[in-house]
């Protein structure tokens, strides 16, 4: 038989875990919304996420900052408001969703 001490010990070790556990998984899932697209993307399509990002979410982005992108934000992206920007077409739509869509595969 248990004691009431005993079983208040337990679940304080169990909670301890569990709040562990938690931070640990947090931790891992900050680690990962950052990406880098550098490589991966052209300079229009850049200049055009630079101007969506700065009306959109109201953050300057610069050719560095692709190197650690938020994957959450991308994720995001109302294709349809980047159609109206000057030089992203349908080529360059179809080449990001596609890197967003196997960034986030491979992440997951």
């Amino acid at each position: 038989m248990i004691t009431s001490k005993q079983f208040d010990q337990a679940l304080e070790v169990i909670m301890e875990y569990r709040l562990q556990m938690e931070n640990e998984f947090i931790h891992e899932k900050a680690k990962k919304n950052f990406v880098n697209i550098q490589k991966e993307i052209s300079i229009n399509t850049f200049i055009v996420l630079q101007t969506y990002f700065k009306e959109q979410f109201n953050e300057h982005i610069d050719w560095n900052s692709l190197k650690k992108i938020d994957l959450e934000k991308l994720e995001t992206i109302d294709f349809s408001l980047l159609r109206m920007y000057r030089g992203f077409g349908k080529i360059s739509e179809n080449k990001l969703k596609k890197l967003i869509v196997s960034i986030s595969e491979n992440l997951k």
